[in-house]
């Protein structure tokens, strides 16, 4: 199987790093000849590295070697089963690109976009390839989320249903098959916590630090707001913008949760990769930026309730409405944050 991938960001990376462990012919597609050189420059040296570490033997270095390929041109995917787009969550770039590879790629090859937050829908470059069309998304970092999003259109046809169905098996990936209804569920229920996390933050003029604490105690083994800056501010708040218009129509929904993000955006504050988000991480030991860190045992067992209450709703509405089994969004959920958690 020839497989593209559309991007060379975090997500494109790491996808393909993944795959790279597979028999799979693939073929990256960057957004310049440097990066896509420079791709290819890092992919040989951490083979090297394997291999001098004994954590690759010397048949898949050449398998891996002679099986990648790096290119700046579209046009060097005309041959692919199947391609899957990681570029910036932003609707008309990715209807730009598909449009583009819609006109390059054989009827037969499968298009799907990695997107947290867009529906597949939104992106059909033509009604011929609707059935040949579906949402693919992994989580970050993929070898170690053992979860994938399959969402799938009233277009998505059976046969391209069996095929990602039996890519993801290939690939030793658990994958919730969900329709455009129930799209994002596992983000969606995060969102709804992270929302109520900065009504706190907005109300109380407390620390994110705080918040962060009470949540790793009760909840999550990270914190809301250290997982915004491990994402990126501006990746998040695109996300939620996006998610917002696509389910609700606007962004009023989550409005504390953009007014946090946005912020932290307006100021060029947008997480680890500028060393400052909602923490700073110039120091060797990152410090809090703002807000007060002390909160009265009574406070905080109130904002704990209030956190608890929130994921616990969510939930209860994900197992009522969607098509899920309370056994598959378990493994989902555990897969997502590292760790399992409890549903109630």
């Amino acid at each position: 199987m020839t497989i593209g991938i559309c991007g060379c960001g975090k997500m494109g990376t790491n996808i393909f790093q993944y795959l790279s462990g597979f028999n799979f012919t693939l073929i990256w597609l960057c957004k310049t000849e440097t990066a896509a050189q420079n791709q290819q420059n890092l992919f040989l040296k951490r083979l090297q590295r394997q291999l001098r570490n004994g954590l690759l033997s010397e048949i898949d270095f050449t398998r891996q070697i002679k099986d990648s390929f790096f290119t700046h041109l579209p046009a060097n995917l005309s041959n692919c089963d199947l391609v899957i787009e990681t570029i910036t969550e932003n609707v008309e770039t990715k209807q730009e690109l598909f449009h583009r590879l819609d006109t390059i790629c054989p009827a037969k090859c499968i298009l799907t976009s990695n997107s947290s937050s867009i529906l597949p829908s939104r992106l059909f470059p033509s009604a011929e390839r609707t059935a040949n069309f579906a949402g693919l998304h992994f989580f970050y970092p993929v070898a170690l989320k053992n979860i994938t999003e399959l969402i799938i259109t009233p277009h998505t046809s059976e046969s391209a249903i069996g095929f990602l169905k039996q890519f993801l098996v290939e690939i030793n990936r658990f994958h919730l098959l969900q329709n455009e209804q129930n799209a994002f569920l596992l983000n969606r229920i995060l969102l709804d916590v992270q929302n109520e996390a900065c009504k706190i933050l907005i109300e109380e003029k407390i620390s994110p630090a705080v918040i962060d604490s009470i949540t790793k105690e009760t909840l999550f083994p990270m914190g809301l707001f250290a997982f915004f800056d491990n994402v990126g501010i501006d990746v998040m708040l695109f996300s939620v913008k996006n998610y917002s218009k696509e389910f609700y129509g606007g962004e009023s929904t989550y409005l504390p949760l953009i007014s946090c993000l946005h912020e932290k955006f307006v100021q060029g504050y947008l997480g680890i990769k500028t060393q400052h988000g909602f923490f700073d991480y110039s120091n060797a030991q990152p410090g809090e930026s703002t807000g007060s860190l002390y909160v009265s045992p009574r406070k905080r067992k109130a904002f704990a309730a209030r956190l608890i209450n929130t994921w616990r709703t969510s939930v209860r509405n994900a197992l009522d409405k969607e098509n899920i089994t309370k056994k598959d969004l378990q493994f989902a959920l555990a897969e997502y944050f590292g760790e399992d958690i409890s549903l109630f």
